[in-house]
């Protein structure tokens, strides 16, 4: 399971003895995943604002903006939002996830928060939908925050485990932490920058990444599809044999060698393909003992 509810999490002698016993002997043994919010203070995460978020088996979400950014008090989303200016995600996370403008059903009329006034309700704060569909007027609304944030990694992760149910929680949890776009931070030190954490969550590339590892039991090669919501493509490559390293070479039409890289055993390489015209390239893959792997063709456009 992915996400307990808070009281899930009292069930062995205390919030924290639940947690580490969700997280250890949970899902019929192959571990829960707990994900929490990392607040909205503008600290960073600790023991003293944050529990039980700091802790290493849970995995804390930090709210970024739609310009994938942390959401700091007073940014330039708050124009857009005027109930939203005065709060900052905590940072030092473990992940971000988008943390402001979240859409979500309403009770219809008076008795929900879409009531025409504008309100706070404890940390999320909730602002009528300015549209013109009476619909949405009515029956939804916006919703803030860092446990906003925290759903959708939930829901992402349920993605995963849909993908993959072989995998623990450990599984999964290290897919979604490799497959974050590496975003909001001029730098990331090892894999790591403090505002954003490991990075804004990759719900498409994080199900790739599941589907691709599902049933490994020798070396693999697979080219995905380029993302459909940018000019990269992905290659995924597996094996067995520690020692063996793989040759990547691109291809076009003409049989004329445009890029070649050394891989290492296992992994993930992303590689930009903007700069090429349309049209049709090859990818052929080899080891190092120049033993042909697999090759594909892939279409630019």
């Amino acid at each position: 399971m992915c996400g307990f509810l808070v009281k899930s999490a009292f069930l062995s002698g205390g919030m924290e003895a639940g947690i580490d016993d969700l997280t250890s002997k949970g899902n019929g043994g192959a571990g829960s995943l707990v994900i929490w919010a990392a607040g909205n203070d503008n600290l960073e995460v600790s023991s003293l604002n944050s529990f039980p978020a700091h802790k290493s088996n849970v995995i804390s979400v930090i709210a970024s903006t739609p310009n994938d950014k942390r959401k700091i008090p007073k940014d330039d989303w708050d124009s857009l939002a005027p109930p939203d200016g005065h709060w900052g995600s905590n940072f030092k996370g473990d992940i971000a996830a988008p943390g402001t403008h979240l859409l979500t059903t309403d009770i219809s009329g008076q008795d929900g928060y879409n009531d025409d006034v504008a309100g706070g309700f404890g940390i999320h704060f909730l602002y009528r939908c300015e549209v013109g569909n009476p619909d949405l007027h009515n029956n939804f609304t916006f919703v803030w925050g860092s446990s906003g944030a925290a759903a959708i990694v939930a829901g992402i992760c349920a993605l995963v485990w849909e993908a993959n149910p072989w995998l623990d929680a450990i599984g999964v949890r290290d897919i979604i932490y490799r497959t974050t776009d590496r975003v909001g931070c001029t730098t990331y030190i090892n894999g790591y920058c403090n505002d954003m954490g490991r990075g804004r969550i990759n719900a498409w590339l994080a199900c790739l990444d599941a589907e691709f590892i599902k049933e490994i039991n020798e070396s693999q090669i697979d080219v995905k599809v380029v993302n459909p919501v940018s000019d990269k493509m992905y290659i995924y490559y597996r094996t067995i044999k520690p020692e063996e390293k793989f040759n990547l070479r691109f291809y076009d039409i003409f049989g004329r060698e445009l890029f070649e890289k050394e891989l290492p055993n296992t992994g993930i390489f992303e590689y930009d393909i903007s700069k090429y015209v349309n049209g049709m390239y090859l990818i052929r893959i080899e080891n190092n003992s120049s033993q042909f792997y697999s090759s594909k063709l892939i279409k630019v456009e």
